[in-house]
């Protein structure tokens, strides 16, 4: 299931031809003896696309557009990037692409990149939780004695696999970069859906090492399938004050937060206390 545009066509097919043309052309190719032009790549890629390609071709048409406008590296230094075009054509891709495709998935991890680098991390982390939520159970396995699609399948399982793992890391540091609370949230939200097993316990693993300040938030877990809202800006009140959040909005404090405020206010107290009769006995004896 990799991409291979040019796989099972006729060798005179118009859209063939246009994709290998194309592909000379694409940075990525690295055609040896031929000038890399993108500019010329991306105009060949969209006569290939209304050319009327296959579901396999358009696929890869649209992923190497999309990596052609938002690619960084791609661009060059005089290059400006086209996120939009980029988010169009991976949208497209991700609704014409088979169920449990790993293309598909490839291209949601594009699309959860270009996010980030559009600084739009709630989007990211709602992109990454797709690939990740992704449940390779529903891909029905080929029959036993089916020789010819058996290597296909455990290949696609593969690639699934290493797409996921990479997806969760992606959406643990998306998460705290947006807030540490939403990060533990997260995670614990994949380990009690526990529909993959593999993720539960690469999710897990990742909870195991949080510091227990944000472990806390997690119990109980609260963050559901909704999407991640945008942080609320401070409200102000009249006269300048800033206006306090409802106590059920406000983030509950960490158990051992609780516990050290009380030993302070004791020690307090007792230093109070010293003081006082500090005090009177001075008095006592001045008189």
């Amino acid at each position: 299931m990799a991409l291979t545009p040019t796989a099972g066509l006729a060798a005179g097919s118009d859209t063939a031809d246009l994709i290998r043309e194309a592909q000379q052309y694409d940075i990525e190719a690295f055609t040896p003896f031929v000038r890399r032009d993108r500019v010329l790549a991306l105009d060949l890629y969209r006569k290939a696309l209304d050319s009327q390609p296959d579901v396999t071709q358009r696929i890869h048409i649209l992923h190497r557009m999309a990596e052609l406008n938002s690619n960084p590296y791609l661009l060059g230094p005089d290059g400006t990037p086209d996120y939009d075009t980029a988010l169009e054509h991976l949208e497209q891709l991700v609704e014409i692409a088979p169920s449990g495709d790993p293309r598909s998935l490839r291209a949601m991890t594009l699309t959860a990149t270009i996010h980030e680098r559009r600084n739009d991390i709630p989007s990211a982390i709602r992109t990454w939780r797709r690939i990740v939520d992704f449940n390779p159970r529903t891909i029905e396995a080929p029959a036993s004695d089916d020789h010819r699609l058996a290597p296909a399948y455990r290949d696609a399982m593969a690639q699934i696999a290493s797409i996921q793992s990479a997806a969760l890391d992606a959406l643990a540091a998306a998460a705290e970069r947006f807030e540490p609370s939403v990060k533990a949230r997260e995670l614990q939200r994949i380990v009690d859906a526990g529909s993959n097993d593999r993720m539960v316990s690469q999710a897990q693993a990742i909870l195991d090492r949080l510091p227990n300040a944000e472990r806390a938030w997690t119990l109980p877990p609260e963050f559901d399938d909704a999407p991640v809202a945008e942080k609320p800006a401070k409200t102000v009140a009249p006269m300048g004050r800033v206006q306090k959040e409802p106590i059920d909005q406000q983030a509950a404090a960490p158990p051992e937060a609780g516990i050290t405020n009380r030993v302070l206010t004791a020690l307090l107290g007792v230093a109070l206390v010293i003081m006082l009769v500090l005090t009177i006995r001075r008095s006592v004896r001045r008189t």
